[in-house]
């Protein structure tokens, strides 16, 4: 992203220096430019920056820190990347489990956020990178990765992914949260359910014409993906114009979203990248806490029909 300032992260990796491609704190990762109005949303929304502010007690960081707990204990001090950090929330929770976490972003507004309200915290740091497809640390500079609702958000999740297993270090833990953009539970709820909201989140449909084609739609990428085993990337168009509006009104978040996201092309992206998947399913009945109908069955759900979607791996 154009206008980063090192100064404001210089020095701040004191002590990383075996983790960091670089002697400052800022990347110098090259790749594509985000869209100007990606790069605007992200760099000057105080709306989505003050969301951020409530990551950690959300259902999905609790998730992640579970995940993360399961399969690598913070007893020996295991280094993490936090991954799309946002404005540190998660990364502080996990240094205070004894992590030494390292939390880095594309936005310098949500860093900048981080720095002020999260400074101070012991075994904890921010880097900022490139919005590129490309990280400014060394092969197999940590133990963990975390990525919490955060790969729908990547332009090119591929490469992007692979990034994360490059930097995982072999017998490293890789933990994703995303939605599953394709799962046909959302237009089929949709359907069923008109009469509520106007909205029903992203990919479900405003129509009963709509609702029925996006159906037909998931199903046919989800068969076509499973069969040929070929991760495909659907690109969509986010709304960024109405992104927080739709959520302030309760028609459900990733409207933000740049891709289909979905479990099958994050698993077989990461199985070529040399990380095997350990966990791949909805969240846990015991994470939701309103369950109405609706939500019980989506947990009994195949994660490639469900939504949102815990996936672990485990790099070698």
């Amino acid at each position: 992203m154009q206008g980063a300032e090192p100064p404001l992260f210089a020095g701040f990796l004191e002590g990383w220096g075996d983790v960091h491609q670089s002697s400052q704190g800022v990347s110098a990762s090259a790749g594509p430019e985000p869209s100007a109005e990606a790069e605007e949303f992200y760099g000057t929304s105080a709306e989505y920056r003050d969301r951020l502010h409530l990551s950690a007690g959300r259902t999905y960081a609790q998730v992640a820190r579970s995940a993360l707990w399961r399969h690598m204990p913070p007893q020996a001090g295991p280094k993490v990347l936090d991954f799309g950090c946002g404005t540190g929330e998660f990364s502080r929770l996990l240094s205070g489990m004894g992590y030494q976490v390292v939390g880095s972003d594309v936005s310098h507004l949500f860093l900048r956020d981080a720095l002020e309200r999260h400074g101070d915290a012991a075994h904890l740091a921010f880097v900022q990178s490139d919005p590129g497809p490309h990280l400014p640390f060394r092969d197999g500079a940590f133990d963990a990765v975390a990525a919490v609702n955060v790969i729908e958000h990547v332009a090119e999740p591929e490469p992007m992914l692979h990034q994360l297993a490059r930097v995982l270090r072999p017998g490293g833990i890789l933990v994703l949260t995303f939605p599953n953009l394709l799962s046909p539970f959302r237009p089929l709820k949709r359907f069923f359910s008109r009469q509520r909201l106007p909205r029903y989140g992203p990919e479900s449909g405003e129509t009963v014409g709509q609702s029925l084609a996006l159906l037909l739609r998931d199903l046919r990428l989800l068969l076509a993906i499973a069969v040929r085993r070929k991760p495909r990337f659907v690109p969509r168009q986010a709304d960024f114009a109405h992104a927080n509006l739709y959520y302030q009104l309760g028609y459900g978040a990733d409207y933000d979203a740049v891709w289909l996201c979905n479990p099958l092309d994050v698993a077989l992206a990461l199985e070529r990248a040399g990380v095997r998947q350990l966990e791949c399913h909805p969240f846990p009945v015991t994470a939701e806490t309103h369950l109405g109908a609706w939500g019980r069955v989506r947990t009994r759900l195949p994660a490639a029909l469900s939504s949102p979607i815990l996936w672990v791996g485990r790099k070698g």
